[in-house]
């Protein structure tokens, strides 16, 4: 197997671990949430409940992989990396929480008129903090050369 990426065996591992038990946990909210639009119980609109579903699975799989440390090559921990990592996640959802609050105080009604601002905070933050995170990735790439 060619190990592109540079995590070692035990990584890898964790790795598809994680991937695996949240791809059981999409699948069974999925199955929930069918079995609850059977029996009359609507949540929200279709495109709106599976965009929810599928983000957070996404992020609660992205957070296991990097506290189970399977995210990056093994490296020295710095404090200094570590700071900017927790003020950067601060302001990012100080941002979500800035637009959750321009939300109407009963989302459940007119959730869908605003799906596609949520969508598109949701895409936004997560392609802000990739880029986030491979700036960081190239920085520490060159201080170890």
């Amino acid at each position: 197997m060619n190990n592109q990426d540079g995590l070692d065996e035990m990584q890898r591992e964790r790795h598809n671990r994680i991937g695996n038990q949240m791809f059981t946990v999409m699948m069974l909210a999925f199955l929930v949430n069918v079995t609850l639009y059977g029996l009359g119980v609507h949540w929200l609109d279709h495109p709106m409940d599976t965009m929810l579903i599928v983000t957070a699975c996404s992020g609660v799989y992205l957070v296991r992989v990097i506290l189970a440390g399977a995210y990056q090559q093994p490296r020295k921990p710095k404090r200094k990396v570590t700071i900017v990592i927790v003020i950067l996640v601060t302001v990012l959802a100080g941002v979500m929480a800035m637009s959750l609050r321009r939300l109407p105080v009963d989302v459940s009604e007119e959730a869908n008129d605003y799906a596609a601002y949520i969508l598109m905070g949701v895409s936004v933050t997560g392609l802000l903090g990739a880029g986030i995170a491979s700036v960081i990735r190239r920085r520490l790439d060159g201080e170890e050369s």
